[in-house]
């Protein structure tokens, strides 16, 4: 019997408090949408029942190479009270024998106007 890798994670959507999105391009969020539920799959031909899921998250200038893989069986992932920065969420499914190829989802989450450093400077002007 010939076997395969499992197939490269699909994000299948991304669900705020709010909303749900479709559309994984340029993703920028406000910081009251920082708890966020991931939902995504990884077709396995070989045997559906043992597919599992690593993940790791950190943010743009972390070096990700050093961090760990957390391990789930859930397709999908709860990201909750994340505070404002840019985040990289590598996602990556396993079987018994392999791993599959790492999805990668970026996405910001922006500060409270306040936060901000134009904010910042006008109020040190005044």
């Amino acid at each position: 019997k010939y076997l395969l890798p499992p197939a490269k994670v699909i994000i299948k959507n991304l669900q705020l408090p709010d909303t749900t999105l479709n559309n994984f391009e340029n993703i920028e969020l406000d910081y009251t949408q920082n708890n966020i539920r991931l939902n995504y799959t990884s077709p396995n031909f070989n045997d559906p029942r043992n597919i599992r899921y690593e993940y790791k998250i950190g943010n743009e200038n972390e070096n990700m190479e050093k961090k760990e893989w957390s391990k789930t069986e859930n397709t999908n992932l709860e990201l909750a009270s994340l505070s404002p920065d840019n985040y990289r969420l590598l996602i990556r499914a396993s079987d018994n024998n392999f791993k599959s190829d790492v999805t990668t989802l970026s996405f910001k989450i922006m500060p409270p106007f306040w936060k901000t450093k134009w904010f910042t400077a006008l109020t040190s002007i005044f």
